[in-house]
């Protein structure tokens, strides 16, 4: 009992937030000038608008709010399967793991 008292206790004094996941159907090889991803609902921000672009060899992704501001910012090379992003959001952080060549 009091081991689960104790985890309990762990849990919430760490604030834990899940991590949001976005599945990207195109491959990052595949990701033009400027890209729409799509979007995604955070709690505490509201709709998430995702774009990437391409730089060469780099792919830097974009998070923006339903206002266009831009909330978050990764960069990636392109081949890679994952990539994490993190936005701003009421609570601090948020991380959403976007993956590339999958479907919903």
């Amino acid at each position: 009992m009091r081991s689960i008292c104790s985890i309990i206790l762990l849990v919430l004094a760490m604030d834990c937030h899940a991590d949001s996941v976005f599945h990207v159907s195109r491959l990052t090889e595949n990701i033009e000038n400027s890209s729409d991803l799509g979007n995604l609902h955070i709690q505490g921000v509201g709709t998430v608008n995702l774009f990437a672009r391409k730089n060469g060899n780099q792919i830097i992704v974009h998070a923006q709010d339903s206002d266009g501001k831009v909330i978050g910012k990764a960069e990636t090379v392109a081949g890679l399967k994952e990539t994490p992003i993190y936005i701003s959001a009421s609570g601090g952080l948020e991380k959403i793991t976007l993956y590339w060549g999958t479907a919903n």
